[in-house]
């Protein structure tokens, strides 16, 4: 919703449409929230694979402002956190802040383009079914955070392959569920947990993680200085090289490393130990280490 679309709804503020029932108003340009019941009329339950089809209204968030989608809550007894929202096309941020208040404040188990913008969870939890941006341009998609307490974004998969250049900053927990494939293109830096329980999850380009095994053989040395240029060895996991012999002349020959460190390295008769020693030296710092624990959850 534009702002220049709330703007124009009809008094009392509701946002007025196919499908939609008009409730009170809120707040002033920029900054409003509508309680309105999207919901989905005449419909002969047809959608194509991103769940567009014939009474099958979408939402699209424009404009700069911030929308909070806050629908009147069930009265099914326990469920009294759930929004009422019905409507089963897109939800589509593309500019500006999309806020839940409550949980599922979108229907659930609905499609998610997540084009741009930001989707602020707002310490609520949200279940959308296809979840993508079709762009493969790290981090051109929507910033999925959260402002207010601890977000949970659940992802169940529909059938199709889908490609997400979104980012999770802030504290934000990902579940990922269902079928097909979902490909993670986005830089997240979401302290929640991620949870994988169904599907396949593939990372690539800035969202990727790769391990430093076998790091002195004479391929991948070749590459280190192009590791050490990046800026980005925390997307780096240690990964030992026993039972792979290891040996320091490589890394010398390339620069990477002093005489005297090459020579302390071949003091070290403990291969693990060495292994440890060059990537310090090369620049690994201790997290290098460690950082895998933090990217596996827990058996």
């Amino acid at each position: 919703m534009t702002d220049a679309a709330a703007a124009a709804a009809a008094p009392g503020g509701g946002a007025g449409g196919p499908g939609d029932e008009a409730r009170d108003a809120v707040a002033p340009l920029g900054a409003r929230r509508t309680k309105s019941i999207l919901k989905r009329e005449g419909s002969d339950g047809g959608s194509n694979s991103n769940g567009v089809g014939n009474g099958s209204p979408s939402l699209i968030k424009a404009g700069e402002g911030t929308l909070t989608i806050a629908p009147p809550l069930s009265a099914v007894n326990g469920l009294g956190a759930l929004g009422t929202n019905t409507m089963s096309g897109l939800f589509m941020p593309n500019q500006g802040t999309a806020k839940l208040g409550s949980n599922n404040a979108n229907l659930a188990n609905h499609f998610f383009s997540a084009i741009g913008g930001t989707l602020d969870l707002n310490g609520k939890s949200q279940l959308f079914y296809g979840t993508f941006t079709e762009s493969t341009v790290t981090n051109q998609g929507t910033n999925i955070t959260s402002t207010n307490g601890a977000g949970h974004l659940l992802i169940n998969g529909d059938t199709t392959g889908r490609q997400f250049a979104g980012r999770l900053t802030g504290n934000v927990s990902l579940t990922r569920s269902g079928f097909s494939t979902t490909n993670f293109w986005g830089v997240n830096s979401h302290t929640g947990t991620t949870t994988l329980n169904g599907g396949t999850v593939v990372m690539y380009g800035d969202a990727a993680f790769t391990d430093t095994s076998a790091l002195n053989s004479p391929i991948r040395s070749g590459v280190l200085k192009q590791v050490k240029e990046s800026g980005r060895l925390d997307r780096f996991l240690h990964g030992s090289d026993f039972p792979v012999p290891v040996g320091a002349l490589w890394v010398r020959l390339r620069g990477l490393i002093s005489t005297a460190q090459w020579r302390e390295a071949g003091r070290i008769a403990n291969l693990i130990e060495r292994d440890a020693y060059l990537k310090r030296a090369i620049g690994f710092d201790d997290t290098h280490f460690t950082r895998l624990g933090e990217v596996l959850r827990p058996v």
